[in-house]
């Protein structure tokens, strides 16, 4: 009965291999259903203005997004509201729970509802007298500067500016 049995499963077996290796069939996607979009960032080929500057936003929105997190972490309280909430973890007990993307939200949430008084300030002082061509783009910088500086002066110890 237990050669019988073995018997059964190698035919089992083969058989599932000459099916898989048979029943095993490419599948390609279909581009005409979902075509995907050529990004083209050169400025080479450009004929009309509007090319350029659609060119150059795009650019300028890789940029961005490239340096963003740099940005939340030294110019943001998102590093001392993380380090918090990580302290809170270990006074709980809990080593995973609640995991870190779901701190990571709350502390950008908590990051966010902070600087809104910083950003609008930027928005306000920098951004839309720029955007109307009030004031030079020199000028925007320093405007825009002045609220995240004070922001930074005001919760940086006095004694770390010993070091500076």
């Amino acid at each position: 009965m237990n050669k019988n049995r073995s018997k059964v499963i190698i035919s089992a077996l083969v058989l599932g291999f000459i099916f898989l290796m048979f029943a095993a069939s490419k599948v390609y996607a279909a581009p005409e259903a979902f075509p995907i979009p050529k990004v083209n960032i050169s400025v080479d080929n450009a004929s009309t203005p509007q090319q350029y500057v659609g060119n150059i936003k795009l650019l300028i929105m890789l940029t961005i997004l490239t340096i963003l997190p740099s940005f939340i972490m030294m110019m943001t309280s998102f590093v001392r509201i993380i380090v918090v909430f990580g302290f809170l973890r270990g006074a709980m007990g809990t080593q995973q729970s609640p995991p870190n993307t779901i701190l990571i939200g709350l502390a950008l949430f908590l990051t966010v509802f902070i600087m809104q008084p910083v950003y609008s300030k930027v928005n306000t002082n920098a951004i839309q007298p720029y955007m109307q061509n009030k004031i030079t783009q020199e000028q925007a910088i320093d405007e825009g500067a002045k609220p995240l500086r004070q922001f930074m002066l005001k919760y940086t110890y006095k004694k770390d500016f010993h070091y500076l």
